[in-house]
């Protein structure tokens, strides 16, 4: 059976409900986020009312401490998990590196045992506590691990000393199979920085007719070897000490330019014959031969220390008589000058240097020599002395020759004197040009540059000035050490000279030591 429903009663409980509702409504709703933050604030006040310790302690953040540092959050994120690196085994480590670094040399060199073998084998033979006989049988054997690879090793620094060793230590019949087994390759090694020092041993070991085969082989590229910087100290030595004349000859040729046309006449002699002997190509074979000193000269110490390369210049200048020829000797000016007198060639273009250089450029000479400290050198050098005559005979800032040159020569003045090419420095002071004790050449070749030099002083006024300042240093020596100068009779002609021209305090008291 249904119940009726009272509407008003239905009312009733609806307005109830609603009524109760409302007390239960949050309001913080339609509050905004920093309004809520204070309400709370306030309440946790009023919560702490009753003790106010805690008050106290409150303190408010700031905006710095609510930020937290990225370092902190990522150290905060980092797994309990991990573990610590194990220490690794060094042993085994360095036993696979060894490993690894053998297998590598192994596939570079097919032939890494023999090399090992051999270098083995070195170390015994090299040795002065081993036996002749011993040596002997033991560099039969090094040959025999090498000679299939010889070729190969000579292009390494460690087995290319190997076969230097065979080369100095083995018999004529070891040294002369070891040079027939690369003799074909010297082209190729020349080139190469170990292997070149085994074609200066291949030429010093072997016999005429080896080295006359290799010499012949370097043929046609002459100046292309003499350019290159492993192989142009190896070519100057051919030239200066192996080649033959006629060799020598065709080694020139070369540098001229003219060994094409000239095939047919090895018994030129100089580039003035050349340019005789071919007028019809005179103009070919000057310009290849200015085109190949510019190139030398762009190459500077390589080249420039070379004989060959010396002769080549001092030719071409004497062809042009020293005229046309400012722009090279200008290029020429920036070298140093020791670079010149390691030949006779390159001392008389040194003259040339000096004669054509100013004042500037020659004071500029005269500073490098003192700060080289090249004055011993030069005056005890073969050709050498001639560079210091030409400066004593072109500088016109005699103040300056005094400064540098005249206190080194006081300074090493026995060493000097004792000297052949060092007595003729010393003359040319005391007794300048001198026939009875210069040579009439050597006076022709200071008489050369009479028309080339840029000198405004006169002669006679520098060679006193010069002397001037020499006389009491050479006196005072003569004082203190008669003995010396009376030791032999080159010395006792010396002596002389500086006593006909020397004037100074020690004059009188020098005749009464040597009465």
């Amino acid at each position: 059976m249904k119940l009726k429903r009272n509407p008003s009663t239905e009312d009733s409980i609806k307005k109830k409900q609603k009524l109760n509702t409302e007390d239960s409504i949050d309001y913080t709703k339609s509050l905004t986020s920093e309004d809520a933050e204070t309400i709370e604030s306030g309440f946790e006040e009023l919560d702490n009312a009753d003790n106010p310790q805690a008050i106290k302690k409150k303190v408010p953040k700031t905006d710095k401490q609510n930020k937290s540092p990225k370092k902190f959050k990522e150290k905060t994120n980092i797994k309990n998990d991990d573990k610590p690196t194990e220490k690794p085994n060094w042993k085994e480590f360095k036993k696979e590196k060894q490993e690894l670094r053998l297998k590598r040399k192994t596939q570079k060199c097919p032939f890494y045992e023999a090399v090992v073998k051999a270098k083995k084998i070195w170390e015994h033979v090299r040795r002065d506590d081993c036996p002749k006989e011993k040596k002997e049988t033991l560099l039969k054997d090094l040959f025999k691990y090498s000679k299939p690879h010889l070729q190969t090793m000579v292009y390494s620094h460690d087995t290319a000393r190997i076969v230097q060793w065979m080369l100095k230590l083995g018999t004529p019949e070891l040294r002369s199979q070891v040079i027939n087994e690369l003799i074909k390759h010297v082209p190729k090694m020349i080139l190469s920085k170990y292997a070149c020092l085994c074609v200066k041993n291949m030429l010093k070991r072997g016999d005429a007719e080896q080295r006359k085969i290799i010499i012949n082989s370097l043929k046609g590229k002459v100046y292309t070897y003499t350019l290159h910087t492993n192989s142009a100290k190896i070519m100057d030595l051919i030239y200066t000490t192996y080649a033959t004349p006629d060799q020598q000859n065709a080694m020139m040729h070369e540098l001229y330019g003219a060994s094409s046309i000239l095939c047919d006449s090895p018994n030129v002699l100089s580039f003035t014959d050349v340019l005789k002997n071919s007028p019809n190509t005179k103009d070919i074979i000057l310009a290849k031969t200015k085109d190949h000193i510019r190139k030398f000269v762009l190459k500077q110490k390589t080249s420039m220390q070379t004989t060959l390369v010396h002769n080549l210049i001092y030719e071409y200048v004497l062809y042009k008589n020293g005229q046309e020829c400012d722009e090279l000797f200008t290029s020429l000016k920036e070298f140093p000058i020791e670079l010149f007198y390691t030949s006779k060639s390159g001392c008389h273009l040194a003259m040339y240097i000096i004669w054509s250089a100013n004042s500037k450029e020659k004071k500029s000479i005269l500073k490098q020599i003192k700060t080289t400290a090249a004055t011993l050198d030069l005056a005890t050098s073969e050709y050498g002395y001639l560079i210091l005559l030409t400066l004593f005979d072109s500088v016109d800032d005699t103040v300056l020759v005094k400064k540098t040159i005249i206190p080194e020569i006081l300074k090493h003045l026995e060493a000097i004197a004792t000297n052949e090419h060092g007595r003729k420095v010393i003359l040319s002071l005391v007794a300048w040009r001198d026939s009875s004790y210069f040579h009439p050449r050597d006076i022709d070749l200071m008489k050369k540059g009479e028309s080339l030099k840029d000198c405004k002083k006169d002669d006679n006024v520098r060679v006193k000035e010069l002397l001037d300042a020499i006389s009491d240093g050479f006196l005072q020596h003569i004082l203190n050490n008669p003995k010396f100068w009376l030791s032999s009779g080159t010395m006792a002609m010396v002596l002389l000279g500086i006593l006909k021209s020397c004037n100074g305090i020690c004059d009188f008291t020098l005749v009464e030591t040597l009465q």
